[in-house]
């Protein structure tokens, strides 16, 4: 509350009734005058400093939040084209489906922002997949090779592959 609301809603009623032009202050009942002026004069001065501040801040949450969206639609297709199919100590195993992929038989590996591509017999094709968790690709492609042929098989003909055991 600003102490005005009985003037502010003078004002509001006042311009309510000027159906046509605009007032000026000399048009104006003398003590809404006054109280439009002392409330004029009461109001404190714009910080534009702290204004732009505010508005590049939530200028670069807005973008933030525009670039999270997208990577969001992004793994969205991503999961849609190339399905989970197995997922332990923090490695997330996907297959392509779809005649895109090309042979030789091969699985993708993600950790941690890490990726790397695996033949089904747990060597890395390439990528950046830090040592410890290569080891542990392996052994799981080693114990799961043959359902990651039927699942390679299945993607080809574009059905989507079977969920396999996680290495515990």
């Amino acid at each position: 509350m600003n102490g005005y609301e009985e003037y502010d809603d003078m004002i509001v009623s006042y311009l309510d009734s000027k159906k046509y032009g605009r007032p000026c202050m000399t048009d104006l009942p003398p003590e809404l005058g006054r109280a439009i002026i002392t409330q004029m004069l009461n109001t404190p001065p714009v910080d534009w400093e702290k204004m732009k501040a505010e508005s590049a801040r939530l200028s670069a949450e807005f973008l933030k939040m525009r670039q999270e969206e997208e990577m969001a639609k992004e793994r969205k297709e991503e999961e849609k084209d190339m399905p989970i199919i197995s997922m332990f100590f923090g490695i997330i195993i996907r297959m392509f489906t779809g005649q895109q992929e090309h042979n030789p038989p091969h699985f993708h590996a993600e950790y941690q922002g890490h990726k790397g591509t695996f033949d089904f017999e747990g060597n890395m094709l390439n990528g950046d997949i830090p040592p410890k968790q290569q080891k542990y690709i392996s052994v799981w492609a080693d114990i799961h090779s043959e359902e990651l042929f039927e699942n390679w098989n299945k993607a080809q003909r574009e059905e989507q592959p079977q969920k396999i055991d996680p290495l515990r």
